[in-house]
């Protein structure tokens, strides 16, 4: 990680002066930044064979979504990642459903997870079942999504999780376990329907 990503004031810095309409500073983030998106993207497509979606792409699209609204609403650098990671799922969702809409017809099966990241016991987790999962509990446990979106969707560790999010390990260990007991409540759920 490059040593000025690691500046919280850095970033911002910079998120700051984008809401106050400074042209140069998207380019000065998206510079500052980007190595560490590309890495996160990247763990986030681990075990997919797909050579239209990569990293490059991810982070180009989730860089490109973001500037392209009114004004980037991030508060700081935990923030930006929080925004970041769930661009990065939204993307790919999208992706699998344009994907899944065109094969329709050749009996496509769901895109699915090749890991089991939430100990469902089920590593063949629908990554759109996941999704809206993940929608039922950031509007119930917001905290809880978030921990679950930068450690598994964006890769990072217990400790890089409660940096970004400015808590304790423990408390990021007390939101995944609540995430994931929800969301296996929530996929189960789905199986049975």
């Amino acid at each position: 990680m490059n040593s000025n990503s690691d500046s919280p004031g850095t970033i911002t810095v910079l998120l700051q002066r984008i809401q106050t309409g400074d042209k140069k500073a998207p380019e000065e983030l998206c510079s500052l930044v980007y190595g560490e998106l590309r890495k996160l993207a990247r763990a986030r497509l681990r075990g997919r064979r797909d050579e239209t979606m990569n990293s490059t792409a991810l982070v180009n699209s989730a860089f490109e979504r973001l500037l392209a609204q009114d004004k980037l609403h991030a508060e700081n650098r935990r923030h930006f990642y929080y925004i970041i990671s769930r661009k990065f799922s939204d993307i790919l969702v999208e992706y699998i459903r344009e994907k899944r809409a065109k094969k329709r017809n050749v009996g496509q099966k769901p895109e699915q997870l090749h890991e089991d990241p939430l100990d469902t016991g089920n590593p063949s987790i629908d990554v759109i079942d996941l999704h809206e999962g993940l929608k039922k509990l950031d509007e119930k446990k917001a905290a809880s999504a978030t921990v679950i979106h930068l450690r598994f969707f964006a890769g990072l560790t217990l400790q890089e999780t409660a940096s970004k999010m400015g808590l304790t390990i423990a408390e990021v260990r007390g939101h995944e376990k609540y995430a994931r007991a929800f969301l296996r409540d929530e996929l189960t759920r789905d199986e049975q329907k």
